[in-house]
């Protein structure tokens, strides 16, 4: 990351509606807590646009952008922003920087960056993007790789440097180019290049991190309240995990001077989306594909020297690793229990049964692309690009030709393909040869298309760079989710929502019921090629070029409304026993505490709009909160005094109307009024430090690589229940 320590940094003009009031403010605070002065009088050299749907109907909005429209834009956007719809000519040609209400911290630090970005990066940019078109268009030719390791390594850097910068995404096959050059170049790489190469750009550095948590605790310490939680650099908030590791490491290891800072940072990081670890880290082969089992408790890869592997999800090590053959690319599809599975290794398809282990090879005449098992039937679908095979340990027949966009098991056991026939889309029916739906959609409207676990719904991106949805007979509706120019991933999860991402910046979750954009997950390493998802929904693990980055995803939707008589607090004060709490309409809280006779009160910045409803936990030591802004703080109360250690943004941003603790444990519980129910992480009794040490034990990945860890003494790595991450076991012979 580039350090923009000590360099006098510009003030920055913000333009947004008064709807966007508070999305204004979380940008306000938290770039200036990060040493960008807002311009007060419009004489800013940037400007932040805040724009949505409401700004675009704003005409005083407009107004302010007109005046404006001579200094460097960075549009930030707010929900979904319709096609339609009149989008300003100043912003409506530059890449916009989309605001994650579930991830303020990255989502303003995003906006710094973007400000912040140098802009002769973009020439580099633009070289490397031609340089590898030629790439791709000559069969990725080794002849036209950078030849230079020089310039292989710089061109690492730039992609390291670009990586969080929002203005600088490049497509996929850039970052593929550069990373096969740098493989065929690494043989005279340093070990400090080991450290910081191409996994550089997948993996947070243990040495910045170590650096930069002194500046950030430091910074924090300035204020006891949310508004300072936007002071990280960019990468932190990508890796919550290995900050407060390092803040709890400080903790355990005595660093008495940042003690009451570091408890800080650890809250901080607990309400965001953790990934659950990643596997085959330390591995002599990149995974290919991946199964998770029903509950997300194993999953089952194969990798690019054909290798099946067994995970252990808890742990992240796998139980055993079996060679099927000779190949280099090669595809899977497995039973919900994994007991059972089909792997394409280039023009063999594999039926397997893993305990006791048994594996049939049917030859096929060319190489698939994707293969899924139809359980219901027994037989394997294994298509190209444009031919179909339906598979059995007898041989194989062809299923017509096809241009095939998706092919998956249905949760029903049987196989669907979504194809296209010229101006005709279909889903189809593969082993049983008919087709289920079809409609009239010509072949330039959209690009990539996904089809749903059910086997009726289906999604595809269209020319215009949104989302059409349809639930069942292919009759499509427009999302209003705008896409990247570069599609890497769209999935259409359990439950109706839809995964999709770019080259960059992780996999944002949309809820095709709701329309609401849940969140962002498999943030952990820089790109992502795809995401397969357990059957219940939940865990989720997305694949790039090397490991599989695992997530939970249940929290991010809404949830079931609780039982009748569920105690929860609808008002903006609350009195138990002897702790009595308020908010105001400028989102503090005054919490007023009465022991041995003596009455102690205190002040505290819980959200950016008014206080609408408060409840206090039985014990008395927990304040949970909303607001009118769709915010919810959790303040933990102690001898100390009154810490804020949760701050989260509902996805529906509707004012929060109820709050509580959730059945659940470690987390809360919110309604809005747009009628839904959210539970969110709790940090309960985070004051202290035996507890917050216990949350942070609870979410660290199974397993991590010595540089990570190294920094950890023997008795902080058994309290936090990390471990050295296990090499991968040798392939046995198939």
């Amino acid at each position: 990351m580039p350090d923009h320590k000590d360099v006098e940094i510009p003030a920055v003009n913000i333009v947004a509606s008064e709807a966007d009031r508070s999305v204004r403010n979380l940008l306000a605070n938290g770039l200036s807590n990060m040493g960008m002065p807002i311009a007060t009088d419009a004489s800013g050299a940037s400007t932040v646009v805040v724009l949505s749907t409401e700004a675009l109907t704003d005409p005083e909005w407009r107004r302010q952008l007109q005046r404006h429209a001579d200094t460097r834009i960075v549009p930030v956007t707010v929900g979904t922003i319709p096609s339609s719809s009149d989008v300003p000519s100043a912003v409506g040609d530059i890449n916009w920087v989309v605001w994650e209400p579930e991830n303020t911290l990255g989502s303003r630090s995003r906006v710094f960056s973007a400000l912040r970005s140098d802009l002769s990066r973009y020439q580099t940019a633009r070289s490397l993007t031609a340089e590898a078109n030629a790439w791709l268009a000559e069969g990725r030719s080794p002849h036209l790789l950078i030849s230079d390791r020089r310039r292989a390594q710089s061109a690492v850097d730039h992609l390291r440097d670009a990586v969080h910068d929002p203005l600088a995404a490049l497509p996929q096959h850039v970052l593929e180019f550069v990373t096969e050059s740098y493989r065929v170049r690494r043989k005279d790489r340093t070990k400090q290049l080991r450290k910081w190469g191409v996994r550089g750009l997948a993996t947070v550095v243990v040495v910045a991190l170590t650096v930069s948590v002194v500046a950030t605790v430091r910074v924090l310490v300035k204020n006891n309240n949310l508004a300072s939680q936007g002071n990280y650099p960019t990468f932190i908030s990508e890796r919550p995990d290995r900050l407060a590791m390092l803040s709890a490491a400080n903790l355990l290891q005595g660093d008495v001077a940042n003690e009451t800072v570091a408890r800080q940072v650890i809250a901080a990081q607990l309400p965001l989306p953790w990934s659950m670890g990643a596997l085959n880290v330390d591995s002599d082969a990149n995974v290919l594909d991946a199964s998770v089992s029903e509950h997300g408790d194993r999953v089952l890869t194969v990798d690019a020297r054909a290798n099946l592997a067994l995970w252990d999800t808890r742990t992240d090590t796998a139980f055993w690793r079996r060679n099927l053959g000779d190949g280099n690319y090669a595809t899977l599809d497995a039973s919900p229990d994994l007991a059972r599975a089909v792997a394409t290794v280039r023009s063999d398809l594999y039926f397997v049964h893993l305990n006791p282990w048994h594996i049939k090879r049917v030859g096929l005449p060319t190489e698939p692309t994707s293969v899924a098992y139809d359980l219901t039937r027994g037989v394997a679908v294994a298509a190209t690009d444009s031919a179909i095979y339906i598979v059995s340990a007898d041989g194989f027949r062809q299923l017509g030709k096809y241009t095939i966009l998706a092919l998956r098991r249905t949760t029903a056991g049987d196989v669907r393909a979504l194809v296209r026939d010229g101006g005709q889309l279909a889903i189809i029916d593969p082993v049983a040869g008919k087709t289920i739906a079809s409609t009239q959609l010509p072949e330039w409207r959209f690009e990539v298309g996904a089809l749903g676990p059910d086997g009726r719904s289906a999604a595809v991106t269209a020319a215009d760079r949104q989302i059409l949805f349809a639930t069942d007979n292919l009759a499509f509706t427009r999302t209003g989710q705008a896409v990247p120019d570069v599609v890497s991933i769209l999935a259409i999860l359990p439950g109706g929502r839809i995964a999709f991402a770019g080259g960059q910046f992780g996999v944002r979750i949309l809820d095709s019921r709701t329309g609401l954009t849940l969140g962002t997950v498999c943030r952990s390493f820089g790109v992502n090629q795809s995401i397969v998802a357990a059957a219940d929904g939940d865990v989720v693990a997305c694949l790039n070029y090397a490991t599989v980055d695992l997530w939970r995803t249940a929290h991010l939707s809404p949830v079931l409304p609780p039982a009748a008589g569920k105690p929860l607090g609808s008002s903006a004060s609350l009195t138990v026993g002897e702790v009595s709490v308020s908010g105001d309409v400028t989102g503090r809280i005054t919490v007023t505490t009465s022991a041995h006779g003596q009455s102690r009160q205190t002040k505290v910045l819980a959200a950016h709009g008014p206080i609408t409803a408060i409840m206090i936990s039985p014990d008395g030591r927990s304040v949970v909160a909303g607001s009118a802004d769709g915010e919810v703080a959790q303040l933990s109360l102690s001898s100390d005094g009154v810490m804020a250690v949760v701050n989260w943004q509902a996805p529906d941003g509707a004012p929060v109307t109820q709050v509580g603790w959730a059945d659940e444990p470690g987390r809360l519980l919110a309604h809005t009024e747009a009628g839904n129910w959210w539970t969110p992480s709790s940090c309960d009794h985070c004051d202290d430090t035996t507890q917050l040490v216990a949350h942070v034990r609870a979410r660290m990945w199974g397993c991590y690589t010595e540089n990570q860890i190294e920094f950890l003494t023997d008795e902080t790595k058994k309290a936090l229940g990390v471990s050295l991450c296990q090499h991968v076991p040798d392939a046995e012979a198939g």
